[in-house]
């Protein structure tokens, strides 16, 4: 299934799905917006709830605490463990930085 759903989604984007199974997927549920755009959307607006709950809080969230029912806590501490580990993207500090968010090795 996930394999069928890859292969749609690439045919959607190169404008070769078919409009008959184009219409079949989308009353099913599928979604054809670009995943790397939906992650940048989903890490943009994380990040900014993040943000608003350091600026209200005045403190870092600990892991499960929620902010405007985004889960900020998870998200903070994922993002560490990636900037220490040396994984998290220059893309993603500068936005989190764009937030109030210095992130430091610890």
């Amino acid at each position: 299934m996930g394999l069928f759903l890859k292969t749609s989604r690439q045919a959607f984007h190169r404008g070769k799905l078919p409009k008959h199974r184009m219409e079949k997927l989308l009353e099913l549920g599928v979604e054809f917006e670009d995943i790397t755009i939906k992650r940048k959307r989903n890490f943009s607006e994380k990040s900014k709830a993040l943000g608003d709950f350091l600026k209200s809080n005045n403190k870092l969230p600990q892991q499960g605490e929620k902010w405007n029912e985004i889960e900020v806590g998870n998200f903070f501490h994922t993002q560490k463990k990636s900037f220490n580990n040396g994984n998290l993207k220059k893309e993603r500090i500068r936005i989190l930085e764009s937030e109030g968010i210095y992130l430091k090795k610890s």
